[in-house]
């Protein structure tokens, strides 16, 4: 049986504070956890103000493995990996 670690994550007052850009120490601790886990960031945003806030994750080299990293804007609505 393949067992799989998804860590989801509320963005506004969880990982970021309400509208604003994570932060280098956020990028750098879900890098580490990337190399155990899958990390979905949910919000109740768009999707192109949800890039805005994970600028700092996405484009950082200290930041997560991308390709473990899920999109969920609109409250989950919506999709992107």
């Amino acid at each position: 049986m393949l067992k799989k670690n998804i860590v989801l994550f509320d963005m506004d007052g969880t990982l970021t504070h309400a509208r604003e850009q994570a932060d280098i120490p956020i990028t750098m601790a879900l890098h580490e956890l990337s190399r155990y886990a899958t990390i979905g960031i949910v919000t109740g945003s768009s999707y192109d103000y949800l890039l805005q806030q994970c600028e700092t994750i996405l484009n950082s080299s200290t930041g997560p493995d991308l390709t473990r990293i899920l999109l969920f804007p609109c409250n989950g609505g919506q999709y992107y990996a």
